[in-house]
């Protein structure tokens, strides 16, 4: 019979690859209004960058959030990247400059730029 393994290394002996990550919104509550855009770093090779701005899910806005963007509703109703295929594109980036390491989320307000 096998002896468990207590040791706390073994399980989390996968490097890490902390990204940050930081979201426009066209207001504060996901669902309700729309991420426009989407930017994520390596922190540890800022070079390694992605960004992609996204086609409104709807109408809805605030003037506030789109005067902190700089990002045009209408613009992007036009030239935004569909939602889904936004994701599907970071997915693809995450795992390409993750390699084997354990991706790692972090941001700054992390709170509002992940629930959206």
């Amino acid at each position: 019979m096998q002896k468990a393994n207590n040791d706390k290394s073994v399980r989390f002996s996968k490097p890490e690859k902390y990204i940050s990550v930081d979201v426009e919104t066209s207001g504060p509550i996901p669902g309700e209004f729309s991420m426009l855009s989407l930017g994520a770093c390596v922190v540890s090779e800022t070079y390694r960058s992605f960004y992609i701005e996204l086609k409104p899910l709807n109408n809805n806005f605030t003037k506030r959030a789109v005067e902190v963007s700089g990002l045009s509703v209408e613009e992007l109703k036009e030239k935004g990247t569909e939602p889904k295929e936004a994701m599907r594109k970071f997915k693809e980036w995450i795992e390409k400059v993750s390699g084997d390491a354990r991706p790692v989320f972090v941001g700054f307000n992390a709170t509002f730029d992940w629930m959206f």
